[in-house]
């Protein structure tokens, strides 16, 4: 008899990675390391460590799923599985070697790929209006100076006066050091 569903399923306590391969394979389709070694290096595009020559997937943290270390999928013998509900699981023999499926932890390394892409750098659009007079030599001065142009401008008017100020700024300083000084100002600082 052999057993088709993976080792451990959500309704088990277990400690498994979230890539482990008792997740998506049955007992004995996987070897169980005592921890990670070189012969068996990470595979980032499925989530697996497999021999290097054999590609016999492996777990590393045998404490986690609860089965002793073994070349189990490696030399074709099913592990001593833990009892479960006070009755010993049946002894079923290991299922023929295949491939796991890897489209699971492919989609979610895509997913986090595409999540950790830096945003492309925002230019702001040209001022289109005057620039505003009196813009410090100093870093230093450049807040107060904000402020005041702020303090001063109609409400109807306050994003244009910002951009103004903005624009005549980056004109004499970088552009990092505007930014920070404007998130101060914005931040009521």
């Amino acid at each position: 008899m052999h057993r088709t569903e993976p080792f451990i399923d959500d309704a088990t306590d277990h400690r498994a990675c979230w890539f482990c391969p008792s997740l998506r394979l049955p007992p004995g389709g996987f070897d169980v390391l005592e921890g990670p070694s070189l012969d068996y290096p990470f595979d980032a595009a499925d989530g697996f460590r497999y021999h290097r020559v054999t590609r016999v997937p492996a777990c590393v943290h045998p404490e986690r799923i609860g089965l002793e270390p073994g070349k189990y999928r490696s030399e074709g013998r099913m592990p001593e599985l833990p009892e479960t509900g006070g009755a010993a699981a049946p002894a079923v023999a290991p299922p023929p070697p295949r491939e796991p499926d890897a489209a699971p932890v492919r989609a979610l390394l895509e997913r986090r790929a595409r999540r950790t892409k830096r945003a492309p750098r925002h230019e702001p659009a040209p001022f289109e209006g005057p620039l505003p007079p009196g813009v410090p030599d100093r870093i230093d001065d450049l807040a107060p100076w904000i402020h005041s142009l702020l303090a001063d401008a109609r409400p109807d008017r306050l994003a244009e006066t910002l951009a103004g100020a903005e624009a005549a700024a980056r004109e004499r300083f970088p552009d990092e050091a505007v930014l920070g000084v404007l998130r101060r100002v914005l931040a009521g600082g």
